[in-house]
């Protein structure tokens, strides 16, 4: 069987309390709008509105959340106007699981470097996804353009392989 056998069920993937059946869905969603931004960040934002309206545990939450905001990238200002809904969702839903996450990944610089677009910021979030130990800005920046693109190419693979 294969993922695209549930594309006609997506909706009640979305819906379901099962994590994986939200991981599905999140994979679904970015394949469907590949090359369509607008309708990848409506996508992304369904997605986590329906992330606070299931009892998880917050752990359980900002898991899904990375997966998510990993599958689902968006342009920089599509990312800014989704971290300003994202915001507005937890003040309606008051609980600040995603919040918390952003602000540790801005103390240590991963949002930055993702939204401006820097291969140093995408390779630390990359190594921090993968449980690796995140190399320092100092280390990044002493690589060359290729050795940086390189890094970048094997730890996407290593994530898509998973």
């Amino acid at each position: 069987m294969k993922l695209q056998d549930f594309t006609a069920s997506i909706e009640s993937l979305q819906d379901s309390t099962n994590p994986f059946a939200t991981v599905i869905a999140s994979h679904l969603r970015a394949q469907i709008s590949s090359g369509r931004p607008e309708d990848r960040y409506r996508f992304k934002v369904d997605l986590v509105r329906s992330l606070y309206e299931k009892q998880w545990q917050a752990e359980q939450v900002r898991r899904l959340f990375r997966f998510i905001d990993w599958v689902m990238d968006l342009p920089s200002p599509l990312e800014l106007q989704f971290r300003d809904t994202l915001m507005q969702i937890e003040s309606e839903k008051h609980m600040p699981y995603l919040t918390s996450i952003e602000r540790l990944a801005k103390d240590e610089g991963k949002i930055e470097g993702k939204i401006e677009g820097k291969i140093e910021g995408k390779i630390q979030l990359l190594q921090d996804l993968l449980g690796l130990p995140v190399m320092s800005d100092s280390v990044l920046e002493g690589m060359t353009t290729q050795q940086l693109e390189s890094l970048y190419t094997d730890l996407r693979q290593r994530v898509d392989s998973r």
